[in-house]
């Protein structure tokens, strides 16, 4: 995949995700891809610590940068930077507006996929935000992506990617170096996956 524009969270137990583990690991106990997943109510403070509000307040109101098409989406997120949250707001975790985000083209990679994410929801796109871990070079971080359903292939979209050709892929090429712990689709639908029992 390459470098992204900057590193994760770290890879700590949080202890949310620990309880979210015992609590599904009897529908998982027998699956060895850690794509398998369930729909599942998921608590919106497990996607992340700085995930305390609605998806749907991420999307309202349009953050006002008009894109058509996926290029256009790609190309203005290759003109923002990657900014750690306690570089840009001198906390440990911050998820911005995406009206924010396209406001100062600074963030991390929960703010780099929830704006397109947004954004592929106007476009009428299939697209699930997800959370969880990317381990692209051995060195396993915690992060944020899109998978993006143009057709009946999904797609990897690395948001943080930092050449246009890294930025979407096949899934089934790349999903060795993912390891998705939640996802919700513009639907609203949240998604658990089996990775989540893989940190652990």
């Amino acid at each position: 995949m390459g470098k992204s524009k900057g590193g994760g969270k770290g890879n700590h137990v949080d202890a949310r995700l620990l309880w979210a583990a015992l609590q599904l690991f009897p529908h998982f106990r027998r699956s060895n891809d850690v794509w398998h997943a369930l729909e599942f109510n998921v608590p919106i403070d497990l996607f992340g610590r700085g995930s305390i509000r609605d998806f749907a307040w991420y999307c309202e109101p349009d953050c006002g940068i008009r894109v058509d098409n996926i290029d256009q989406l790609c190309r203005f997120l290759l003109g923002c930077e990657y900014m750690d949250d306690m570089d840009l707001f001198s906390v440990s975790d911050c998820w911005q507006h995406p009206a924010n985000f396209a406001k100062i083209r600074q963030g991390d990679c929960e703010d780099f996929a929830l704006w397109a994410w947004c954004k592929l929801a106007a476009l009428d796109m299939r697209a699930e935000f997800v959370t969880g871990v990317w381990n692209p070079d051995g060195a396993p971080d915690l992060h944020a992506w899109i998978i993006l359903h143009p057709d009946d292939q999904p797609y990897v979209l690395e948001t943080v990617a930092v050449k246009r050709e890294q930025m979407l892929l096949p899934l089934q090429d790349i999903r060795h170096e993912y390891i998705p712990h939640f996802s919700v689709d513009h639907a609203g639908i949240r998604r658990v996956y089996a990775g989540i029992l893989s940190s652990y």
